[in-house]
């Protein structure tokens, strides 16, 4: 996720964006992430939404437009050619669960539900996230946007009715597409 947001930021705003956003954290979390961040190493999630928000400040309108952008563009970034051409075949139902199955593969807090509603329709359900970062369910809407986009659906939609940012118990993304 680290290296993903520093792809962005580079390929979005030029060779200089990383260092003006790392200059707005605090200096724990420029140690922890201002050098070089491997993709196959474990990193808390806890400086992650700090980045994503320092990242929006700076570069965006302060808004999370930019987080939803980037988390859109790290889907589509992520996903090796071969999966592009596998996703094209593949439902969103189909993704929303496989993305829901995977998550603990990449995160050590925070367990997913999710319930289709209808061939279009699903509500996916994010509980016991270690984190609580309206940043981070910002950068989630946007990936589950791009993931939809990979499989050719024409429109997707995300409501994010529910957040514990916002003092819910759980984070709800209600995911709708054409």
């Amino acid at each position: 996720m680290y290296v993903s947001t520093f792809a962005f930021m580079e390929t979005r705003f030029g060779p200089n964006a990383k260092s003006t956003v790392l200059n707005r954290l605090q200096p724990a979390d420029r140690e922890l992430i201002g050098g070089i961040v491997l993709p196959i190493s474990w990193y808390p999630l806890a400086p992650f939404g700090r980045l994503l928000r320092a990242m929006d400040d700076d570069l965006g309108r302060g808004d999370h437009s930019l987080i939803v952008e980037r988390g859109e563009w790290t889907a589509m970034r992520d996903m090796r050619t071969i999966h592009k051409v596998i996703l094209k075949f593949v439902t969103m139902n189909w993704i929303v669960d496989r993305a829901a199955s995977l998550w603990p593969s990449f995160h050590d807090s925070g367990r997913w539900e999710v319930r289709r509603i209808s061939d279009r329709h699903a509500a996916a359900e994010l509980f016991d996230l270690a984190v609580v970062d309206d940043a981070i369910c910002s950068s989630l809407h946007g990936w589950l946007l791009g993931l939809g986009r990979l499989t050719g659906t024409r429109r997707v939609e995300i409501r994010h009715p529910r957040c514990r940012a916002r003092g819910a118990a759980s984070c709800v993304f209600d995911v709708a597409w054409v």
